[in-house]
Order: structure tokens, then C-alpha cells, then sequence
């Protein structure tokens, strides 16, 4: 997607919002929509891949102020913060120029893409394929609380200390062994019923577990409903954490405004 696109559906959605044909509600969810999939085109299905930590952002900016004074972007400042994984190395400069071109299209401003502080302590936790699903992990528990055990029985109760301190419990209710993972087509090693301290509130839920290489690998479970994000937004371990993604979503929320405003007045989006 470039400005000429994106300015003529915006002329679009202008028409359509005058007609009375949308509501704000639906054309923010056309606005995130579209932003989400001109990223996921930029990325060529995986081939690039946005890396930003406190090394590469310095590269970031002083690439960001290379283009804006329309030099080639190819600071060496820090560590690549776009790779090309096709070539196992950095970006070359006309993709990261494509990439200031989007986030300039959309109005996002750099300081959306500054990594978490160093010594803030982040969730072991990524989002999973499905809606609510997370995953937390990975290999973060040195003991399996007995379930690896020859003494473990269908039906006992473990518990899981990890890196963190944050205690999981959890109840065995299905032992999926190899040869009825194959015959059932699933990947999880143990289903259990549970709590996952720091990412879950006390209700009992559905978590599967997956072993590899004779230890616990990771965990998901669904992680929904108001309770769960009390709990998470409530533990003192995530306090910087929460305030950094709070800081994000606020900017991602202005940039939507932004655009919204444009569709509203009738303006030409510049």
C-alpha cells in the first residue's frame, strides 16, 4: 500500500461516512484493519522481521532522521532493527525506507516503536493462534513438579515455580501419550485443569502443557474475562510493564483519531 491507495479509500470511507453509511466505531475498525494488513504485506509472510531493543532502536532513529533528511538510511549505530531473514542479514536501504513510508502514511511516530526499558521485567507470555489464547513459556521452570516422574499419577496435582517465583497449580486430567497424539491430532503433552500465577486470576481453567527434551516447555491456556485482567493489571511484577503498553496502546489510539478525524471533515488525507 502507498499514500495514492490509501488517500482514494479514504475518499471512500469519506463518501460513505457523509451518506451516513458508518459509524466511527466502523471506521476505526476499517482504520486498524488496514494498518494491520499493510504491515503484514510489508512483512512478505515472515521474510522481514522487526527487531527493537535498546541496541537497534539507536540505528532506528538515526535511520528515521537519515530519511527524513532524504539520505540513504544505513546508519551503523547499534545493532540491524530490520532483517531480512531470506538473506540472514540486515535490511537494504529501500526496504527500510518503505517501512518509514508506511509509518509516515499512517501518522505513527517513532516514539511508538521504543522498547521496553531494559530492567523492566517482562510476561513470559505471547499471544496465541486464537482469540484469548496465550502462551507462557518457554523452559521456564527448572523442576516439573513431579509430573515427569515415575510416581505421577492421572489425577495429581503439580506445581511449577518459575524463573520469576510465580507458581502455577495444576491438576492432570489427560495424559495424551505419543501414540494417541497422532491418533487424536493434537500437540499437547498433558491437559490439566488450573491457575498460572501473574497471567491468570484464581478461577480454575483448561491449560495444556507441552513437554519437549524431558522438560516442561511451555504452557497455554485461554486467558479471558475481566477477573483474568484484573490479575494480570493488579501484580506489582508487571507495574513498568503495564505502564509501557498502556503508553503504546494510548499512541495507537491517536494515531486511529488521527485518521478518523481525516474521514470526518472531508479533508484530502495528507
Amino acid at each position: 500500500m502507498n499514500i495514492k491507495n490509501f488517500s482514494e479509500d479514504i475518499e471512500k470511507m469519506q463518501k460513505s461516512y457523509k451518506r451516513g453509511l458508518l459509524t466511527d466505531t466502523d471506521v476505526k475498525t476499517w482504520i486498524e484493519n488496514t494498518i494491520i494488513d499493510a504491515f503484514k504485506e510489508f512483512y512478505g509472510q515472515g521474510r522481514f522481521e522487526r527487531h527493537i531493543d535498546q541496541d537497534s532502536f539507536k540505528r532506528f532513529t538515526e535511520d528515521h532522521q537519515m530519511w527524513k533528511d532524504q539520505d540513504e538510511p544505513c546508519s551503523m549505530t547499534g545493532t540491524p532493527w530490520l532483517i531480512d531473514r531470506e538473506k540472514d542479514g540486515e535490511a537494504d536501504h529501500e526496504k527500510k525506507k518503505e517501512f518509514f513510508d508506511l509509518i509516515d502514511m499512517f501518522h505513527i511516530p517513532i516514539n511508538y516503536f521504543e522498547p521496553i526499558p531494559a530492567d523492566v521485567i517482562c510476561p513470559d507470555s505471547l499471544p496465541g493462534h486464537y482469540p484469548g489464547e496465550t502462551i507462557i513459556g518457554w523452559k521456564i521452570w527448572e523442576d516439573d513438579g513431579g509430573l515427569l516422574s515415575d510416581g505421577f499419577m492421572l489425577g495429581d496435582v503439580i506445581k511449577l515455580t518459575d524463573r520469576k517465583g510465580l507458581k502455577s497449580v495444576l491438576r492432570i486430567i489427560k495424559d495424551n501419550r505419543p501414540e494417541d497424539k497422532s491418533i487424536q491430532n493434537v500437540e499437547y503433552d498433558y491437559l490439566a485443569m488450573g491457575t498460572i500465577e501473574g497471567y491468570t486470576s484464581s478461577r480454575e481453567r483448561e491449560v495444556k502443557v507441552y513437554v519437549r527434551d524431558g522438560k516442561i516447555d511451555h504452557l497455554t491456556t485461554f486467558i479471558m474475562g475481566n477477573d483474568d485482567a484484573e490479575a494480570f493489571l493488579n501484580n506489582p511484577l508487571w507495574k513498568d510493564y503495564n505502564i509501557h503498553m498502556e503508553t503504546k496502546e494510548k499512541i495507537r489510539q491517536e494515531v486511529v483519531e488521527k485518521i478518523l478525524s481525516f474521514v470526518k471533515s472531508g479533508e484530502k488525507y495528507n
